[in-house]
């Protein structure tokens, strides 16, 4: 039927090995990826363990947030988009020196700002939660305590 010496036979009858090999390492590959992810979900921003706190410093005196600051913020949103039961906790802080009233006062005004850019993402107000203001822990840098702290819950 074929003539052993044939060269073209001999390429064709081995090419059509290698891609029958190949083939069926494609499919063994295809097959350990797919039972290797069923085992193990990946993860996703909604499946996520919990984020780090994100800090959004803020100028001196200032309750502006700064333009940089909706970038980093970017990622809660999606979280928050994706799962319906999470919460948004804003934390402003101020400096322990000074007039305290005062202090505490930019550091609301700080967390509405961050707040109100939540509300303007899509994210509903009674997902976010607004915390008092607190004195950033004493010895901490003035930059310290000009922040506010943002966390799923």
């Amino acid at each position: 039927m074929f003539d052993d010496n044939d060269p073209e036979t001999g390429f064709a009858v081995g090419f059509a090995v290698a891609a029958a090999i190949f083939v069926a390492l494609f499919a063994v590959g295809v097959a350990l990826v797919i039972t290797s992810s069923a085992r193990q979900p990946t993860a996703t921003a909604a499946t996520a363990g919990p984020l780090a706190p994100i800090r959004v410093y803020f100028e001196a005196g200032q309750d502006r947030m700064p333009d940089e600051a909706a970038a980093r913020l970017a990622s809660l949103v999606a979280v928050a988009m994706a799962d319906s039961g999470k919460r948004i906790v804003i934390s402003g802080y101020h400096e322990r020196s000074g007039d305290a009233g005062f202090g505490a006062e930019v550091a609301r005004q700080r967390a509405y700002a961050v707040r109100d850019f939540f509300r303007a993402a899509g994210i509903a107000e009674e997902r976010i939660v607004l915390e008092e203001p607190r004195e950033a822990a004493a010895g901490s840098e003035d930059r310290e305590a000009r922040r506010v702290e943002v966390m799923l819950q």
